[in-house]
Protein backbone atom coordinates (compact mmCIF):
# COMPACT_ATOMS: atom_id res chain seq x y z
CA UNK A 1 0.00 0.00 0.00
CA UNK A 2 1.40 3.34 -1.08
CA UNK A 3 1.14 6.20 1.49
CA UNK A 4 0.56 9.68 0.14
CA UNK A 5 2.25 12.67 1.73
CA UNK A 6 -0.31 15.02 3.34
CA UNK A 7 -0.22 18.70 2.44
CA UNK A 8 0.24 21.03 5.48
CA UNK A 9 -2.79 23.18 6.26
CA UNK A 10 -2.40 26.85 5.38
CA UNK A 11 -3.55 29.74 7.60
CA UNK A 12 -2.79 31.29 10.99
CA UNK A 13 -2.73 29.56 14.30
CA UNK A 14 -4.79 31.07 17.12
CA UNK A 15 -1.64 32.34 18.83
CA UNK A 16 -0.45 34.06 15.64
CA UNK A 17 -3.86 35.69 15.16
CA UNK A 18 -3.96 36.95 18.74
CA UNK A 19 -0.44 38.32 18.34
CA UNK A 20 -1.40 40.29 15.23
CA UNK A 21 -4.51 41.67 16.96
CA UNK A 22 -2.41 42.73 19.96
CA UNK A 23 0.09 44.52 17.72
CA UNK A 24 -2.71 46.35 15.88
CA UNK A 25 -4.19 47.39 19.23
CA UNK A 26 -0.86 48.76 20.41
CA UNK A 27 -0.35 50.72 17.17
CA UNK A 28 -3.89 52.11 17.37
CA UNK A 29 -3.31 53.20 20.98
CA UNK A 30 -0.21 55.08 19.82
CA UNK A 31 -1.60 56.60 16.64
CA UNK A 32 -5.19 57.59 17.55
CA UNK A 33 -4.20 60.22 20.18
CA UNK A 34 -1.64 61.60 17.74
CA UNK A 35 -4.26 61.97 15.00
CA UNK A 36 -6.61 63.64 17.51
CA UNK A 37 -3.90 66.09 18.57
CA UNK A 38 -3.11 66.95 14.93
CA UNK A 39 -6.81 67.59 14.20
CA UNK A 40 -7.10 69.77 17.29
CA UNK A 41 -4.01 71.77 16.34
CA UNK A 42 -5.34 72.26 12.81
CA UNK A 43 -8.68 73.42 14.20
CA UNK A 44 -6.92 75.92 16.46
CA UNK A 45 -4.95 77.31 13.53
CA UNK A 46 -8.17 77.67 11.53
CA UNK A 47 -9.88 79.42 14.45
CA UNK A 48 -6.99 81.85 14.80
CA UNK A 49 -7.16 82.63 11.08
CA UNK A 50 -10.92 83.14 11.27
CA UNK A 51 -10.57 85.58 14.17
CA UNK A 52 -7.96 87.49 12.19
CA UNK A 53 -10.45 87.89 9.33
CA UNK A 54 -13.13 89.06 11.74
CA UNK A 55 -10.81 91.62 13.34
CA UNK A 56 -9.83 92.98 9.92
CA UNK A 57 -13.50 93.21 8.91
CA UNK A 58 -14.25 95.08 12.15
CA UNK A 59 -11.43 97.54 11.36
CA UNK A 60 -12.90 98.03 7.88
CA UNK A 61 -16.33 98.71 9.36
CA UNK A 62 -14.95 100.95 12.11
CA UNK A 63 -12.86 103.15 9.85
CA UNK A 64 -15.06 103.38 6.75
CA UNK A 65 -17.20 106.30 7.96
CA UNK A 66 -16.39 109.94 8.50
CA UNK A 67 -15.59 109.07 12.13
CA UNK A 68 -14.67 105.91 13.99
CA UNK A 69 -17.70 103.63 14.34
CA UNK A 70 -18.43 100.94 16.91
CA UNK A 71 -21.05 98.21 17.17
CA UNK A 72 -23.55 99.51 19.72
CA UNK A 73 -25.76 97.49 22.05
CA UNK A 74 -29.25 97.37 20.52
CA UNK A 75 -31.44 95.51 18.07
CA UNK A 76 -30.20 95.29 14.48
CA UNK A 77 -32.53 96.63 11.81
CA UNK A 78 -32.26 98.02 8.31
CA UNK A 79 -32.09 101.54 9.75
CA UNK A 80 -30.10 100.66 12.90
CA UNK A 81 -27.58 98.47 11.12
CA UNK A 82 -24.66 99.25 13.43
CA UNK A 83 -26.29 97.66 16.48
CA UNK A 84 -26.36 94.12 17.86
CA UNK A 85 -28.15 92.34 20.69
CA UNK A 86 -26.51 88.97 20.08
CA UNK A 87 -23.62 87.43 18.17
CA UNK A 88 -25.83 86.68 15.15
CA UNK A 89 -26.52 90.39 14.80
CA UNK A 90 -22.88 91.29 15.56
CA UNK A 91 -21.83 89.09 12.65
CA UNK A 92 -24.54 90.62 10.47
CA UNK A 93 -23.17 94.12 11.08
CA UNK A 94 -19.84 93.01 9.58
CA UNK A 95 -21.60 91.20 6.74
CA UNK A 96 -23.58 94.36 5.95
CA UNK A 97 -20.80 96.94 6.30
CA UNK A 98 -17.61 94.98 5.58
CA UNK A 99 -18.80 92.21 3.25
CA UNK A 100 -17.85 89.42 5.68
CA UNK A 101 -20.66 87.12 4.55
CA UNK A 102 -18.85 83.78 5.01
CA UNK A 103 -20.77 82.06 7.82
CA UNK A 104 -18.24 79.26 8.27
CA UNK A 105 -15.72 81.45 10.07
CA UNK A 106 -18.09 81.77 13.06
CA UNK A 107 -18.00 78.06 13.95
CA UNK A 108 -15.34 75.93 15.65
CA UNK A 109 -15.63 72.24 14.80
CA UNK A 110 -14.71 71.10 18.33
CA UNK A 111 -17.44 73.29 19.85
CA UNK A 112 -20.07 70.83 21.11
CA UNK A 113 -22.86 73.24 20.18
CA UNK A 114 -21.57 73.11 16.60
CA UNK A 115 -20.92 69.36 16.41
CA UNK A 116 -24.31 68.57 17.97
CA UNK A 117 -26.27 70.99 15.81
CA UNK A 118 -29.07 69.04 14.15
CA UNK A 119 -29.66 71.41 11.26
CA UNK A 120 -27.51 72.51 8.32
CA UNK A 121 -24.75 74.93 9.26
CA UNK A 122 -24.96 78.01 7.04
CA UNK A 123 -22.31 78.77 4.47
CA UNK A 124 -23.41 82.37 4.03
CA UNK A 125 -24.87 84.97 6.38
CA UNK A 126 -26.72 86.62 3.52
CA UNK A 127 -26.38 89.40 0.94
CA UNK A 128 -26.69 93.16 0.98
CA UNK A 129 -29.07 94.26 -1.74
CA UNK A 130 -28.68 97.28 -4.02
CA UNK A 131 -31.45 99.14 -2.18
CA UNK A 132 -29.58 98.85 1.13
CA UNK A 133 -31.68 96.03 2.58
CA UNK A 134 -30.12 92.78 3.77
CA UNK A 135 -31.40 89.30 2.99
CA UNK A 136 -30.29 86.60 5.44
CA UNK A 137 -29.77 83.05 4.24
CA UNK A 138 -32.40 80.59 5.47
CA UNK A 139 -29.74 78.55 7.31
CA UNK A 140 -28.43 81.64 9.14
CA UNK A 141 -31.95 82.61 10.20
CA UNK A 142 -32.48 79.09 11.57
CA UNK A 143 -29.50 78.95 13.94
CA UNK A 144 -29.37 80.33 17.49
CA UNK A 145 -26.64 82.38 19.12
CA UNK A 146 -25.25 79.44 21.09
CA UNK A 147 -24.02 77.86 17.84
CA UNK A 148 -21.67 80.81 17.30
CA UNK A 149 -18.28 79.91 18.77
CA UNK A 150 -17.21 83.41 19.84
CA UNK A 151 -18.09 86.28 22.18
CA UNK A 152 -17.47 89.93 21.30
CA UNK A 153 -17.49 93.45 22.70
CA UNK A 154 -20.31 95.93 22.09
CA UNK A 155 -20.19 99.65 22.92
CA UNK A 156 -16.43 99.67 22.41
CA UNK A 157 -14.70 102.98 23.06
CA UNK A 158 -14.02 104.57 19.68
CA UNK A 159 -10.53 105.51 20.91
CA UNK A 160 -9.71 102.12 22.41
CA UNK A 161 -6.06 101.10 22.16
CA UNK A 162 -4.85 98.32 19.87
CA UNK A 163 -4.34 96.01 22.84
CA UNK A 164 -8.04 96.05 23.74
CA UNK A 165 -9.75 92.66 23.28
CA UNK A 166 -12.41 92.66 20.56
CA UNK A 167 -13.58 89.08 20.08
CA UNK A 168 -12.57 85.75 21.64
CA UNK A 169 -13.37 82.06 21.99
CA UNK A 170 -16.62 81.77 23.94
CA UNK A 171 -16.66 80.35 27.46
CA UNK A 172 -14.26 82.89 28.99
CA UNK A 173 -14.87 83.46 32.69
CA UNK A 174 -14.33 86.70 34.61
CA UNK A 175 -11.35 85.08 36.39
CA UNK A 176 -9.56 84.69 33.06
CA UNK A 177 -10.14 80.96 32.49
CA UNK A 178 -12.34 79.09 30.01
CA UNK A 179 -15.14 76.72 31.02
CA UNK A 180 -14.93 72.99 30.34
CA UNK A 181 -17.76 73.41 27.80
CA UNK A 182 -15.75 75.92 25.73
CA UNK A 183 -14.57 74.80 22.26
CA UNK A 184 -11.15 73.72 23.63
CA UNK A 185 -12.70 72.04 26.69
CA UNK A 186 -11.33 74.53 29.20
CA UNK A 187 -7.74 74.39 27.95
CA UNK A 188 -7.75 78.02 26.82
CA UNK A 189 -8.91 80.14 23.92
CA UNK A 190 -8.01 82.77 21.34
CA UNK A 191 -8.43 86.51 21.69
CA UNK A 192 -8.37 88.93 18.75
CA UNK A 193 -7.36 92.47 19.69
CA UNK A 194 -8.28 95.81 18.19
CA UNK A 195 -4.98 96.04 16.30
CA UNK A 196 -5.83 92.76 14.53
CA UNK A 197 -3.38 90.41 16.22
CA UNK A 198 -4.62 87.11 17.64
CA UNK A 199 -3.17 85.15 20.55
CA UNK A 200 -3.97 81.86 22.26
CA UNK A 201 -4.16 82.02 26.06
CA UNK A 202 -4.09 78.80 28.10
CA UNK A 203 -4.69 80.92 31.20
CA UNK A 204 -4.90 84.69 30.91
CA UNK A 205 -5.13 85.55 34.62
CA UNK A 206 -1.43 86.37 34.70
CA UNK A 207 -1.23 88.13 31.32
CA UNK A 208 -0.20 91.78 31.43
CA UNK A 209 -1.88 94.00 28.86
CA UNK A 210 -2.74 97.65 28.89
CA UNK A 211 -6.38 97.75 27.91
CA UNK A 212 -8.97 100.43 27.36
CA UNK A 213 -12.52 99.22 27.87
CA UNK A 214 -15.45 101.63 27.96
CA UNK A 215 -18.23 103.04 25.84
CA UNK A 216 -17.80 106.10 23.68
CA UNK A 217 -19.73 108.23 26.15
CA UNK A 218 -17.81 107.27 29.30
CA UNK A 219 -14.24 107.70 28.18
CA UNK A 220 -11.34 105.30 28.65
CA UNK A 221 -10.39 103.35 31.75
CA UNK A 222 -7.03 101.62 31.56
CA UNK A 223 -6.41 98.31 33.27
CA UNK A 224 -3.75 95.63 33.23
CA UNK A 225 -6.38 92.93 33.92
CA UNK A 226 -7.51 91.47 30.62
CA UNK A 227 -10.37 89.59 32.27
CA UNK A 228 -11.71 92.77 33.85
CA UNK A 229 -11.70 94.49 30.46
CA UNK A 230 -14.10 92.04 28.90
CA UNK A 231 -16.47 91.22 31.72
CA UNK A 232 -19.79 93.01 32.06
CA UNK A 233 -19.40 96.37 33.83
CA UNK A 234 -21.13 99.73 33.69
CA UNK A 235 -18.76 100.92 30.97
CA UNK A 236 -18.39 97.96 28.62
CA UNK A 237 -20.41 94.93 27.70
CA UNK A 238 -20.05 91.81 25.62
CA UNK A 239 -22.33 89.35 23.92
CA UNK A 240 -22.81 85.62 24.62
CA UNK A 241 -21.43 85.56 28.15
Amino acid sequence: MIKTKSTPRSGFTLIELLTVIAIIGILAAILIPTVGAVKKKASMVTSSSNLKQIAIAYATFSNSGTRTRTIAKGAWSETSNKQANDMLQWAKVLAYHAGLTDAGIWFISSDEKVSNYAGTLPRSIGIKNADGTFTESAEWTAITEEVISYSAVVDMNANASGSTPLIWTKGLQTDGTWTITSPWQGEGGHIAFMDGHVEFFPNIKDAEYKLAPGSASTGTTSTSDIAAAIKTTSTTDYLQK
